[in-house]
């Protein structure tokens, strides 16, 4: 089959491929975009994607944070703040700027109706500033979003040009941070979802660097420590970089970018493709030790190895691409690309990893590997006197873990992603306790009568009713509303009376503001308030990141509040934003995923029945992989580890790749019953022929997977370690408790 001039040729087609795909892979682009984590093709993404048309985003600003030790009300540290929010307003896309120095409030004059401006601050007069402190301290819009409470820090709002993206976000992050470090300000925080994006960008340049350097490096230790020669550790290596580049190039190709998921994709290929290497390799070189020469070596390890790496490496893409059920587009891109990256390199295991070993002729004689015959023979003969105590261990794990399991709890943070000690983990921290918090709450508001608008009386009062109930479910004090307008509109006409930020009881006066407010319908901070037919309306407010099993603890209570309150019935509020519908998604997400896994399950059942054509067969091999999972869960329920988009994908992942060991156990499992061994003399050659490439293999899975562990982003870091863990389970299922069953069992 592999005769010298097809391996040149299928060489030179692989080096031209790969060349072409170097040029393509250098262009991927890298991202991280928030809204990808949105439900897709669900009806709450539709509205709130209406309603973003409508009244414009809901996360399109930056937070500078500035505290100053000795007290805010401070003339010098004003007019500091004053300069920097000048200097910020250069910069190319903001748009404006809510800060403390720019803020006023306004007095109507009664009779006359003219309106007089006067500034909540008066920097450059420090006698005035106590008596600026007290009037700040009674307007609930200015407190908890442009000043603290305990009066140590102070906010700038930056509205930023809405739905830049990373080649805009990186830059404005960047002058951002230049500007407001160079005034030396006791301390400074910056946060928001162009700071977040741009800061994820750059970790996930430098992570995927780093994982790759050690990846390849972890490669280049393990092929010496088995193989012992140039070819055998030179080999494996260009399969598997082969096998990276194709599938960047792919990415590339077909418009993905890097985001934190997709970033450790080369890692995974790199690890899931040695193995498969390793498999064909050892083969190789064993049978090139009998004396055979090296196309009839790689045409037997082709016959041995190369079916059982097909159908493992089949299983493997099954649980990745299982993952394309999830309906959130990181994580079905993850699975889908993950599996192309897994099936280049079964490809080059079958084509261009034998045609290398044909043509460069490496020796066998210079392996010279640790002995593993000896070792694996003692632990069987061990094993095989203890099947009942090792069933009851593993029956014990198995109640443990399904213990743990019913303990597991679905929770996510916004900014779970980052590590805790981390710049911006600590800005996004500093804005929960000193401030209101940067959480985006959104509520729409729909008047269907078509007799009323959003300034009418009936319709304030409604909106009064919900602020209220906002307050005492959510604990948010103050929203931006049509009902904060007319609030602030009769201040005014109060005298700056903070007792008159109230919706007025007087007909006359509501008549009056309604009136005043209908010039200022053109203004854009209007228009991101109401709409232009006054029809519809937004109620947004401020809080900390309190998770999402919290937050839908609150949902629920807020739509229980709003399915009992007697409001009018053509006045209709409804939950939306940016942060509910990432919580919808998680809500979601495990039933999302055991979709995705029941596929898998099916897909490998109907693998191993084709192997086997035996329905004992099946269940006996499932028994090995189920467990790993539910220790899995079990081990999330007992530690406290929620279920988020990072924990629910390894099920999958650890489904696909632990399968892997049962499918090769089982395999030479049944070549030894061929063979003619009886059922318990072939479960011994298995172990035997099998424990070693196993062992191995699941080691530098084990590696290669913890490398993930030294990630930034807790995502990654979940699914390298637990990874790991699974795998580690696996491995003792495979090769303990599948030979055990055999023996308690009866199995013939």
């Amino acid at each position: 089959m592999f005769q010298i001039k097809y391996a040149r040729l299928i060489i030179a087609l692989v080096a031209v491929l790969t060349l072409g795909a170097a040029w393509r892979a250098s262009f991927v682009g890298f991202n991280y975009d928030f809204e990808a984590f949105f439900p897709a093709s669900d009806p709450e993404t539709h509205f709130f994607l209406e309603f973003r048309k409508q009244f414009g985003p809901d996360n399109d600003f930056v937070l500078v944070g500035i505290q100053n030790r000795e007290g805010v009300y401070n003339s010098e540290f004003l007019l500091k703040v004053r300069a920097l929010s000048d200097s910020l307003k250069t910069i190319k896309w903001v748009e404006r700027i809510n800060a403390p120095t720019n803020v006023s409030t306004f007095i109507r004059d009664p009779l006359m109706g003219s309106a007089l401006e006067i500034p909540y601050l008066h920097p450059e007069k420090p006698e005035l500033l106590p008596s600026d402190s007290a009037r700040i301290s009674k307007a609930p819009e200015l407190m908890g979003s442009l000043f603290s409470k305990d009066g140590k820090s102070v906010a700038l709002v930056i509205d930023h040009t809405p739905y830049i993206g990373d080649t805009a976000c990186q830059p404005l992050s960047a002058e951002i941070e230049a500007i407001t470090a160079s005034f030396g300000f006791d301390e400074y925080h910056i946060a928001g979802r162009c700071i977040g994006q741009s800061y994820y960008v750059d970790i996930i340049k430098g992570e995927l660097a780093m994982f790759l350097i050690i990846a390849f490096f972890l490669i280049l230790l393990v092929l010496f420590a088995i193989f012992r020669t140039f070819w055998g550790v030179t080999v494996p290596v260009l399969m598997v970089v082969v096998a990276v580049l194709w599938t960047v190039a792919l990415m590339e190709v077909t418009g993905k970018e890097m985001d934190v998921l997709a970033n450790i994709i080369p890692t995974i290929i790199v690890v899931v493709g040695l193995s498969v290497a390793i498999h064909f390799m050892t083969k190789f070189l064993d049978v090139l030790k009998q004396g055979k020469n090296h196309q009839e070596s790689v045409k037997s390890a082709l016959k041995q190895v190369g079916l059982a790496n097909v159908f493992t490496t089949a299983t493997t893409m099954t649980g990745f691409a299982s993952l394309a059920t999830s309906g959130i587009i990181p994580i079905d891109d993850f699975g889908l690309y993950a599996a192309a990256g897994v099936g280049f390199s079964l490809l080059l295991s079958l084509t261009f990893l034998p045609a290398l070993l044909i043509l460069v002729h490496p020796s066998a004689s210079k392996v010279k590997s640790p002995q593993w015959f000896g070792p694996l023979t003692k632990i069987y003969d061990w094993l095989s006197l203890h099947p009942k105590y090792i069933f009851s261990f593993f029956l014990v794990l198995l109640v443990a873990g399904i213990a743990g399991t019913l303990q597991v709890r679905e929770n996510t943070y916004l900014m779970e992603d980052l590590a805790q000690n981390s710049k911006l983990a600590k800005d996004f921290r500093f804005f929960a306790q000193e401030f209101n918090g940067t959480r985006p709450f959104e509520l729409a508001l729909e008047v269907k009568d078509t007799s009323l608008s959003v300034f009418d009386a009936t319709v304030l009062e409604s909106i009064q009713h919900v602020e209220h109930a906002v307050d005492s479910i959510y604990g948010i004090p103050m929203l931006f509303s049509p009902l904060s307008l007319v609030r602030g509109a009769n201040r005014a006409w109060s005298g700056d009376d903070p007792e008159a930020y109230v919706l007025p009881e007087s007909k006359a006066r509501l008549s009056r503001i309604q009136r005043d407010l209908q010039r200022f319908k053109q203004d854009s901070r209007f228009r991101k308030l109401i709409s232009e037919d006054q029809k519809e309306a937004r109620i947004r407010g401020m809080l900390p990141d309190l998770g999402s099993s919290k937050a839908w603890e609150l949902r629920q209570s807020f739509e229980q509040w709003l399915s009992e309150a007697k409001l009018p019935a053509k006045v209709h509020f409804s939950l939306t934003g940016t942060a509910e519908l990432i919580d919808k998604n998680n809500r979601n997400l495990a039933l999302n995923i055991a979709q995705g896994l029941a596929i898998a399950f099916l897909l490998i059942m109907g693998i191993i029945m084709y192997l086997f054509r035996s329905i004992k067969m099946v269940l006996i091999s499932l028994i090995p992989n189920l467990l790993p999972l539910i220790l899995l869960a079990g081990i999330m329920g007992w530690t406290g580890i929620s279920l988020k988009i990072s924990t629910a994908i390894l099920f999958t992942i650890a489904f696909g790749i632990a399968v892997d060991d049962t499918i090769h156990f089982l395999t030479r499992l049944r070549f030894e019953q061929k063979a003619g061994y009886s059922t318990q003399d072939a479960l011994r050659q298995a172990f035997l022929h099998t424990g070693k490439p196993i062992l191995i293999t699941t080691g530098i899975l084990c590696a290669g997977f913890s490398i993930l562990g030294v990630s930034s982003f807790m995502a990654t870091k979940m699914i390298g370690l637990l990874t790991s863990v699974v795998l580690i389970f696996a491995v003792l299922a495979d090769l303990v408790l599948l030979p055990a069953l055999f023996k308690v069992l009866k199995i013939k």
